[in-house]
């Protein structure tokens, strides 16, 4: 009967035990309580005194038999560890505030059941009047009954000696008197007893049904733990309970309307209740309390007023029962962004209702009609779903509100009378928030209480409330809660203390700022980046004694609810419209404290503050007044595209793609870079999980690098097993990190993921998990999925759009047709978003470059390709080269009307840019696509053409005019009307027009006739008398075919019918008064081939040498390589006068950094050896260090280390007083001292002036070439 050894015990029961009495008593103030502790019973607590009671000792018995006066002996009988006294019958006597609990699995008899007690009530002692003296004496005749064996140890003959004694030890009376403290707990087993666990955990604590037997094996573990330690496990009981105890959404003093019956009914019957009205008519806390009440039915509760969290919440898979609870869907006193796609997950929400998910939504009046589009509250009907108006309020419920609140809330006897008497007479209609105001603010009636003081104070909005607030100096904490907070995300108070005091703004916690990725290669363990995750701040603040009292002043009033002593949330909506109110309240000057606020609340250390500000950005965004302001906070939410928390990545992006029109016109709307910081999935890879959240490595120009383990790991992802499967046995409590890692797994056989995992998937904050699941699920034909795809579709972020084009692409030709048309009708869904467009857009215009599809589903090409086009921002960049070859290819494949659709949206996004700024030649490669897609069908592009023609400035007209007269044979006839016509136009650009018509390899005869003058032909020679006879043209049409100035080049309309224009060009070389002299030579010069221009050189007028010599060297200075040495022999064979041939060999001496790498190119450039030899006569001080230094060299190896120490200095010596000209001198002398004996000061100075040469090069351009600038040119 050791305590420590008798027989094998029933220890998971045992567990059940504890934690069933634990889950019973938790909240006794000073309750300890102790699992197997030395000299004691299985269980031992100790408590402050109750009803005499403060020792309770517990001892759990799994026997199926009897509980009997003889086996109830022997476990009173139970001794201390190797001890023979003091048995647990002793201590039951002795103590007179010990009790004694036996948990029995057996049934009492008669002798025993008077005992009986039950778990509810096990730490009660028995009334008196209970235990008689005939069943004490019972147990105690049979402590005389217990025989020794003799070939027992000493031990145990000693404490059956022992036993036998207990019979007479004590007198029968003290034995009735202590066994009223002796309680026994009968037919107890794991049944019943999980029952009355999970029984506990939903009536007790509210805790979901679905979670109770996570909870229980979190408790279990607390309970094995405590075997260990023999410690106090109460607290960590307590700690380890609360992860899992919902908060608490009871409305406090709650009034009942006398309809709540109704509704509840309307709730089980529908699954929806649907709430409506005025503000401040009591819709939240009659919705609060309606759903409180499903706790009691195990139901899960989610509190929110985002639509598509609560869409993840619903349709979630999952066997327990969840109600959502969604206040103001579609805004309060602020109104939503994208509104009307909130509005139809809503009616998602509504299609996915059953008896186990159910919806109460509280919204107010006006917005719902604004986002129904309705007049009134009946026509705003869902299907059978009905909004119920709560505005006509029954005076009764009116009048008991009122009552109460002025009970609690001390009014005086005279108001309430007052209030009530006209409440129930109809004379007061007042809504139920604008009673509790009255109730809480009474005071200010100043006892001055007609009615209309009454209902001026009663009706006071958010804005006079929030004056008020701010005279009693409030303002400043209510500002950093409205900002930091939200409907359903509270702070804590390390969050709200770092807000509140931290002075550095500059001081960025939560950011990860990354350069890059890298492997180490020389690693092979795992890189850990926990070291890089901030848990605490530094300083830690603590709350300010004003503050703290300002606080609980804010929770007498009734503004703020403070949860678990620590957490801080508005009361009701109303007061944190006041709070936002003082947010808008601020001079521009003192708008930048709210951005500071914003950047506190953002990138402080809490993930919940962090996305809870971040929602916020919308009506912040629009309560600051100062354009910078905007700015700023739009900066700031870009910024926080680089949390540390990627939730608040998305939410941050939401709120710029949301707003992404009203941004400040400063701002760059780089929408497509903002979608790589949400979608680079490689991200999470890298991310430290706490408590299986994932958090970047915080810090900024961080580089993530991986060790070769890591790399070589990504190779070995286990293959998919039911055991890796965390959602397998339905498991609801899986981790975003379990998920992920799940997802690595699962990827390589997508076969296996099923609808429920997917479902549950999808219920994830993280739009990284839900893309890759996305991903993952379309990669393989389904069926019976259209509610989970209509889920899908409705996604708005890039990475899930990108994900799931790439998946339909690859499983397209696997599917049926029916399956197809649904997978293209989502994608469709999909890139109608901008946000999205630009991911997808990405993959579309490289679509054919796809190897792992053979048989390309361009459908699906054709038939997204123009929403992407409607879709995507004007300001971004589309590849506009491989989007005309794509689509170039897609010819091929498509039929005319889909080109025809794909065209239009091209031209609708073309007609946009060059507004903006003018687009590539691809971008204008939509005429000649245009032209070949309908070449047998012509009469389908007429009205395009028109349009291209008419597009907005000269840079259009000029690109599509060269492509349509290049197709000129394959247009119709009235398509060459309208361009004979558009070419006729009397505008500033016509011969920029014209010529892009004469800059054609064939030109047709009707254009000839129409621009050439009678006596000028397509002939070289009668070509160049164009110049007189039609200067302007000539002019333009010389130009357009060098390309020169832009943006003639940049369009592409350059060197096109070279048979007609080259000779014109070459022409021109010849006449130094022309204005397109300089022009010609640059054109001649830029084919790079010596025996193409020495002929020209050879020509040229000893007049004309210098000026074509500053042409060429001007080209030269900016050019590198190609040196052309007969072209610049021959133009220096060209001038007799040696003073201005020293004068050209000076120049090109000088910049000679400009011209020549090093002086080995000078051979390449110069053939001529004298001029080589004058040249070096301007470089003196370079042609010194290199002999010099090269005759150092010859000889170091004859000195010793102080002879080659005074070579060194005699080099610096010169390289300081005779410094030299170009870089590469200070690299051979940097080069040589290395060799002789240098240290690495002399190196430095070497190098600094070497960088200096190279900064001087940059700023003293010689004759930089200018952009000229086209003239007579609409841009």
């Amino acid at each position: 009967m050791d305590i420590e050894t008798t027989g094998v015990k029933k220890y998971a029961f045992q567990d059940l035990v504890c934690i069933s009495l634990l889950l019973n008593i938790q909240n006794i103030e000073n309750l300890n309580f102790f699992v197997e502790p030395e000299n004691s019973e299985d269980a031992k607590i100790t408590i402050d005194n109750i009803d005499g009671i403060n020792e309770i000792e517990i001892q759990v018995k799994g026997s199926q038999d009897s509980v009997t006066p003889t086996n109830l002996a022997q476990h009173l009988a139970h001794f201390p560890k190797g001890k023979a006294e003091n048995c647990l019958y002793d201590r039951l006597i002795n103590n007179s505030n010990l009790l004694v609990v036996f948990v029995m699995t057996g049934r009492c008899n008669d002798a025993t059941s008077p005992f009986l007690s039950n778990l509810d009530n096990f730490y009660l002692q028995h009334k008196s009047s209970k235990i008689k003296k005939e069943h004490a004496e019972a147990i105690r005749n049979e402590f005389k009954n217990i025989e020794a064996d003799p070939e027992e140890s000493d031990l145990k003959i000693n404490r059956s000696t022992y036993i036998n004694g207990l019979y007479k030890k004590y007198g029968i009376l003290k034995v009735r008197k202590a066994f009223e403290r002796l309680v026994i707990i009968e037919q107890v087993n794991d049944s019943n007893l999980l029952k009355t666990c999970y029984e506990l955990l939903r009536t007790k604590y509210s805790i979901p049904d679905d979670i109770h037997q996570s909870v229980i094996e979190r408790l279990k573990t607390v309970i094995f733990d405590g075997k260990d330690t023999k410690e106090n496990i109460v607290g960590i009981f307590k700690n380890e309970l609360s992860n899992f105890i919902p908060q608490n959404i009871y409305p406090i003093d709650y009034v009942e309307h006398g309809n709540e019956d109704d509704l509840k009914q309307i709730l089980s019957t529908k699954n929806a209740l649907l709430i409506t009205g005025s503000p401040r008519i009591g819709k939240t806390y009659i919705s609060r309390w309606i759903a409180a009440e499903y706790t009691k039915l195990g139901f899960e509760i989610k509190e929110t007023s985002d639509v598509a969290e609560a869409l993840r919440f619903i349709t979630e898979p999952t066997n327990s029962k969840r109600l959502v609870l969604i206040d103001d869907p579609f805004g309060a006193a602020h109104s939503i962004p994208n509104a009307l796609n909130s509005f139809q997950q809503f009616k998602v929400i509504l299609s996915r209702l059953s008896s186990n998910k159910k919806l109460i939504t509280a919204q107010v009046q006006d917005r719902l009609l604004e986002v129904a589009a309705v007049e009134n509250t009946e026509e705003a009907t869902i299907g059978i779903h009905h909004w119920l108006n709560l505005n006509d309020t029954n005076p009764i419920f009116l009048n008991n509100l009122w009552n109460s609140l002025a009970n609690k809330y001390s009014v005086s006897r005279e108001l309430q009378n007052i209030v009530s008497t006209n409440l129930k007479n109809n004379k007061l209609l007042l809504e139920a928030g604008c009673l509790e105001y009255l109730a809480v603010h009474h005071s200010e009636l100043k006892n001055n209480f007609n009615l209309e003081n009454i209902k001026r104070l009663s009706h006071q909005d958010a804005r006079n409330l929030g004056n008020a607030l701010d005279e009693d100096g409030y303002k400043f904490i209510l500002r950093v809660l409205a900002i930091a907070t939200n409907h359903s995300k509270d702070i804590s108070i390390p969050d709200l203390t770092y807000i509140l005091y931290e002075k550095n703004v500059q001081n960025i916690l939560s950011i990860s700022d990354f350069m890059g990725t890298s492997v180490l290669l020389n690693t092979i363990e795992p890189i850990d980046y926990t070291d890089k995750i901030l848990i605490n701040y530094d300083p830690e603040y603590k709350i300010a004694d004003s503050d703290d009292r300002l606080i609980e002043k804010l929770e007498f009033r009734k503004i703020l609810n403070i949860k678990n002593s620590k957490n801080i949330i508005f009361s009701h909506p109303f007061y944190r419209s006041a709070a936002e109110y003082l947010v808008q309240k601020n001079s521009t000057r003192k708008e930048h404290e709210i951005i500071d606020l914003v950047s506190k609340g953002i990138f402080c250390l809490s993930s919940k503050t962090s996305r809870a500000t971040a929602r916020n950005l919308d009506w912040i965004f629009y309560s600051l007044k100062e354009s910078d302001n905007q700015k700023a906070l739009v900066e700031l939410a870009i910024k926080a595209l680089k949390s540390s928390f990627p939730s608040t990545r998305d939410i941050a992006f939401q709120f710029l793609i949301n707003n992404y029109r009203n941004l400040p016109t400063d701002i760059e709307k780089k929408i497509d870079i903002w979608s790589y910081h949400v979608s680079n999935s490689d991200l999470l890879d890298n991310a430290v999980w706490v408590k299986g959240e994932p958090i970047y490595p915080m810090g900024s120009d961080i580089t993530l690098e991986s060790s070769l383990a890591t790399y070589f790991d990504s190779f070995s992802i286990k293959s998919y097993s039911p055991e890796l499967d965390p959602f397998f046995m339905g498991n609801n409590t899986v981790t975003s990190k379990e998920a992920w890692d799940f997802l690595q797994v699962i990827e390589k056989s997508p076969e296996n993921l099923t609808l429920y995992a997917i479902s549950k998937l999808l219920s994830y904050d993280e739009a990284l998990i839900r893309s890759k699941a996305i991903n993952i699920w379309l990669k393989v034909p389904r069926d019976d999925d259209e509610n989970l795809l209509e889920q899908v579709f409705l996604e708005i972020h890039p990475a899930i759009a990108k994900n799931a084009l790439e998946s339909i692409i690859k499983v397209w030709n696997d599917c049926d047709k029916k399956r197809q048309e649904l997978l293209l009708n989502g994608l469709i869904r999909l890139a109608s978003h901008p946000a999205n467009a630009c991911q997808m857009i990405e993959d579309i215009v490289i679509f054919n470059r796809n190897q792992k599809v053979k048989n390309l589903p361009w459908i699906i090409f054709g038939t997204i390709l123009s929403t992407l086009l409607d879709s995507i921002p004007d300001n971004i960049y589309i590849s506009d080269h491989r989007l005309y070859n794509i689509v170039d290819t897609s010819i091929n494949y498509l039929e005319t009307p889909m080109l025809i659709s794909i065209i239009n949206s091209w031209f609708n996004w073309l007609e946009k840019q060059v507004t903006i700024k003018l687009p590539t030649d691809y971008a204008f490669g939509i005429t000649t696509i245009l032209v070949k897609a309908t070449i047998n069908q012509p009469e389908l592009r007429f009205n395009l053409i028109k349009k291209l023609l008419n597009l907005h400035g000269t840079g259009a007209a000029v690109r599509v005019i060269y492509d349509l007269v290049g197709e000129w044979d394959n247009l119709m006839q009235e398509e060459k009307v309208i361009i004979i016509s558009k070419l006729n136009e009397e505008r500033v650009d016509k011969y920029w027009l014209q010529s892009a018509a004469l800059i054609q390899n064939d030109i047709p005869e009707e254009l000839q006739q129409l621009l050439l003058p009678k006596d000028v032909s397509l002939e070289n020679e009668s070509l160049v008398t164009l110049n007189e006879k039609n200067n302007g043209l000539f002019l333009a049409a010389v130009q357009m075919y060098l390309g020169n100035p832009q943006p003639l080049w940049y369009l592409g309309v350059h060197h096109r019918g070279k048979k007609y224009w080259k000779p014109v060009v070459e022409k021109l070389t010849q006449n130094s008064s022309h204005p397109l002299f300089n022009k010609a030579w640059d054109e001649i010069y830029s084919y790079g081939d010596d025996n193409y221009v020495v002929p020209f050189i050879n020509q040229l007028d000893p007049t004309d040498v210098e000026k074509v010599f500053e042409i060429l060297f001007e080209i030269k200075i900016n050019t590198t390589d190609n040196f052309m040495p007969k072209t610049w022999d021959a133009l220096f064979s060209k001038i007799e006068d040696p003073v201005v041939k020293s004068k050209w060999i000076e120049r090109i001496a000088s910049h000679s950094i400009n011209i020549l790498d090093d002086f080995s190119q000078l051979k390449y450039w110069i053939i001529n050896p004298e001029i080589r030899s004058e040249f070096w006569r301007y470089l003196k001080n370079d042609e010194n260090l290199i002999i010099t230094s090269y005759s150092f060299i010859e000889c170091y190896e004859a000195f010793d280390e102080n002879h080659r120490s005074a070579m060194v200095l005699i080099l610096l010596d010169l390289f300081r007083k005779s410094p030299p000209t170009h870089p590469s001198t200070c690299e051979i002398l940097k080069n040589r001292i290395q060799q002789i004996n240098a240290d690495s000061a002399i190196i430095n100075e070497i190098n600094n002036y070497r960088s200096g040469l190279f900064e001087k090069m940059k700023s003293e351009k010689y004759n930089k070439i200018n952009r000229e600038n086209i003239k007579n040119w609409i841009d």
